[in-house]
């Protein structure tokens, strides 16, 4: 990890696995042995309402738990955007899904993940192994083992996402 601590942000509808993303890259950060607190947020709809969690990453102790100076936002849909937009803050490096529209960097994750899989189900691994390559957050190992541990009968088609995903991280360093 490139400072010693990382406030991440994370919005979609449901349905996406935003808050699955969040458990996988706390757990991968946990093994790592880095200091980790995971929120959620999601609408009482079970799939198409608002999505978010929160991730907070850090080499010391973390004594609030929230996201409150967020240094990467992703948002998977512009209606996440358009309703979360107000919780990031001036300097916040924003990720915007490429099939999203709102103001920030735009990153593939959906369309990548259909012309891979014929499906967006793994778009949230692709997303976190951009997360992990581009940020350096936790080695490509630890997101392995918390796949494993997280959806074992999933496991094989997340670690080809992530590794895509992982990619993807590379090229823009």
């Amino acid at each position: 990890m490139n400072r010693k601590r990382k406030e991440l942000f994370i919005a979609g509808s449901g349905g996406q696995g935003i808050i699955l993303a969040g458990h996988i890259l706390s757990k991968a950060a946990s093994l790592k042995g880095l200091k980790v607190t995971q929120t959620q947020n999601y609408g009482p709809e079970a799939r198409g309402g608002s999505s978010k969690c929160e991730v907070i990453i850090s080499m010391r102790d973390i004594a609030f738990p929230k996201v409150t100076k967020p240094d990467i936002a992703v948002f998977l849909t512009t209606a996440s955007y358009e309703k979360f937009v107000g919780s990031i803050k001036e300097n916040t490096l924003v990720l915007m899904d490429g099939l999203a529209r709102g103001k920030g960097e735009s990153v593939p994750f959906r369309g990548t993940c259909r012309q891979y899989f014929d499906t967006e189900l793994f778009a949230n691994s692709i997303l976190l192994g951009y997360l992990a390559a581009r940020f350096n957050l936790a080695e490509k190992e630890y997101f392995y083992q918390a796949l494993e541990l997280l959806i074992p009968a999933a496991m094989e088609k997340n670690k080809e996402a992530f590794k895509i995903g992982y990619r993807m991280g590379k090229e823009v360093i």
